[in-house]
């Protein structure tokens, strides 16, 4: 993926004292993937498929350092099928060189979920390149661009 800077979405809904995150957590699935890595567990699971919660869990878990740090590289991001529902984000850990791969469901246009995550990659999913100058989808009428 492209270095540089990254639009952080933060947008909450407030209901007496509870305050709770809501949609987007990220602009797109590469994005979602490195927020919600650093999410607390409790919204962290809010993001993920309650069918797959404790194998989630577990990788979330695995991810985050001793202080609870999330990081590293996102190889790739594929789309998994025509309609853009499935993605899937490849993630190295610094010093790593094996590939976990993330894998999502959007559910509408801003709304990602972690499906699952495992070390293999789901087959036929396709590169989406992104190349210098290409615009960066957000909420906002006009496009960023970089």
């Amino acid at each position: 993926m492209v270095a540089g800077y990254r639009v952080f979405p933060y947008r909450y809904e407030i209901h007496g004292d509870q305050v709770t995150r809501v949609a987007p957590i990220g602009f797109d699935a590469h994005d979602f993937v490195g927020e919600w890595g650093n999410l607390p567990w409790e919204e962290a699971a809010r993001w993920s498929e309650p069918e797959h919660l404790d194998r989630i869990r577990e990788w979330y878990n695995k991810l985050r350092t001793g202080d609870g740090y999330f990081g590293g590289e996102f190889p790739t991001v594929q789309v998994c099928d025509p309609e853009q529902r499935f993605w899937q984000v490849e993630y190295t850990r610094a010093g790593k060189d094996d590939s976990i791969f993330f894998q999502l469901e959007r559910k509408d246009k801003w709304t990602f979920l972690v499906h699952d995550i495992d070390t293999d990659s789901w087959e036929g999913c396709k590169d989406v390149p992104r190349t210098p100058g290409q615009p960066f989808m957000t909420m906002f009428s006009k496009p960023l661009e970089w």
